[in-house]
């Protein structure tokens, strides 16, 4: 799969630039401070948008990305480059009328990866993970992505809002057995919100996802050696297929994973007075996908479903010169597999048939995941805070049971994390200059598999295969010990009122203690410039 850098889409990324630059007026804030204080921005309900005060706020990005080591995980590559362009901007257009745009190209190459043959394992209710080391090799990823927002004022007290965000992807790995996926990633939502008071919205939204990752596997080397996988069911746990002309893993075909997810959301924007803020959103998802072709001659090989709850909130204390910004969220993510039961016949007129006779259960998995985060912005300047402080720390917990039946295989793993970050931005007439630190650390527990039987064991049952050396790089790299370092550098050339010029490096370590799988540590460099309006 030919990997470019398309030059059309970077030509639109610049148009988009510029037209809205052309329109820029004077504005009380730039983008980045209104970000951070106005979580709503964020949220699944795109009439939110109307908190958007300025005509035009715009930023266009640049970056490229470098990391090396060997501290990583059992999918992830030892060395990898990152590159690519953004630019969003929020524009009210009137009184009524508030628009949201975004669009980015982004390209990837990893060396020496290995262990998955989708993008995401971690989404995925099962995978395809290599068998042997030799078969590690590049990987390259294009992403294009585009997102599209209005929001409008009804009446005094009624906003409509509707949103797209649209994203593709291709994902390829170059050395056999090879992968070339094609993704889609479609988010749809649109919701509503009503003035109950001077301090008072209630809202609520509908969000439909749609992701389907279209999966061929193909072969370019020496025909006569056979290449295995483990049809991993989510505990590196399963058994082990050769990539051949049938069945599951079959090479020179198409067979997509679709995962298909509809949700609803209530909003709460609460004003105390107009120095102190408080935003709550509460989502609940639901959804069901498959792999395999679900048509004429076709074989789904797995059902899932899932269901998920969110809850996001931020407060604001706002005065002349302060900002406290407290964050939190909290999620629970349930997720149960299963394998379907087939035969496949021939009829009588030759054609081939498929007769699906019953499903047993694969995997069942619950992810729970909380944050919150402490900002503090010290200083008054529109443009940026001289001074600005963060703390924040998170904790996640991953439950997970694989079926083999009558095997079974349970995990627990648990991890937490805290981080602290300072920077100060020294601003002189046109130029700013700003100097900041991070640190992290990061410990978990758990991990150790745990086998047995739905039944007593009488030896004559076939038994799951299973990559045990992967599991516990993957416990390793999740629960070991870790300090993170970081150091960034920044410089901004204040051009007007509504221009900022800057360009930014940021240099990181992150340092594991008392290794037994993994080894080495892990070093990312990257810099950034763009233009802020």
């Amino acid at each position: 799969m030919s990997l470019k850098i398309n030059t059309y889409s970077i030509a639109i990324l610049c148009l988009l630039a510029w037209d809205s630059l052309l329109f820029a007026q004077e504005k009380t804030m730039y983008m980045e401070r209104f970000t951070q204080l106005n979580s709503e921005l964020q949220s699944t309900n795109p009439s939110l948008l109307g908190i958007v005060t300025d005509s035009i706020l715009l930023n266009v990005n640049s970056y490229y990305n470098y990391g090396k080591g060997d501290f990583v995980n059992y999918y992830s590559p030892d060395q990898y480059y990152n590159a690519g362009l953004s630019t969003q901007s929020y524009n009210r257009l009137n009184n009524k009328t508030v628009v949201h745009g975004y669009a980015s190209y982004a390209y990837y190459k990893g060396d020496n990866s290995s262990g998955t043959s989708f993008l995401y394992p971690y989404r995925m209710p099962f995978n395809f993970i290599e068998r042997d080391e030799e078969a590690k090799g590049e990987r390259q990823i294009e992403q294009y992505h585009l997102k599209g927002a209005i929001s409008y004022l009804v009446s005094s007290r009624l906003s409509l809002g509707t949103k797209v965000d649209y994203q593709t992807i291709s994902f390829a790995k170059l050395k056999d057995m090879r992968n070339a996926n094609d993704i889609l990633d479609l988010k749809l939502s649109s919701g509503l919100i009503y003035q109950l008071s001077d301090k008072i919205k209630l809202g609520i939204s509908y969000k439909y996802l749609r992701y389907i990752e279209n999966l061929e596997i193909f072969q370019e080397g020496e025909a006569n050696i056979d290449h295995y996988a483990l049809v991993d069911r989510g505990t590196f746990m399963g058994v082990f297929h050769v990539y051949d002309e049938q069945g599951l893993l079959k090479t020179d075909s198409h067979k997509p994973w679709v995962d298909i997810t509809h949700g609803l959301a209530i909003q709460n924007s609460y004003h105390f007075d107009k120095n102190s803020t408080w935003f709550i959103e509460l989502a609940c998802q639901t959804g069901k996908g498959q792999f395999g072709n679900d048509g004429d001659n076709g074989i789904v090989y797995f059902r899932h479903t899932k269901t998920n709850y969110l809850l996001t909130t931020q407060f604001n204390f706002l005065n002349n010169t302060t900002s406290h910004i407290i964050s939190g969220a909290a999620s629970y993510y349930d997720l149960n597999n299963n394998e379907q039961i087939f035969k496949e016949s021939t009829s009588d007129g030759g054609l081939q048939l498929v007769t699906y006779i019953g499903e047993k259960e694969s995997l069942k998995r619950q992810h729970y995941d909380t944050r919150i985060r402490y900002n503090l912005l010290w200083g008054d300047n529109y443009f940026k805070a001289p001074w600005q402080l963060q703390v924040a720390y998170s904790y996640s917990n991953i439950q997970r049971q694989s079926s083999y039946y009558p095997y079974y295989r349970k995990q627990n793993i648990t991890w937490s994390e805290i981080n602290f970050s300072i920077s100060k931005t020294i601003i002189n007439k046109k130029t700013a200059f700003t100097i900041g630190c991070s640190s992290g650390y990061k410990e978990g527990r758990g991990g150790e598999p745990i086998d047995g039987s739905y039944i007593p064991f009488s030896g004559s049952t076939e038994q799951p295969d299973n990559l045990d050396h992967i599991l516990y790089k993957e416990k390793e790299y999740l629960t070991a010990r870790q300090l993170t370092t970081s150091a960034t550098m920044r410089a901004d050339y204040i051009y007007s009122k509504n221009m900022d010029i800057y360009l930014q490096l940021k240099g990181s370590c992150l340092k594991p203690f008392n290794l037994e799988y993994l080894e080495g540590d892990f070093i990312s460099l990257s810099v950034s410039a763009g233009l802020s309006f």
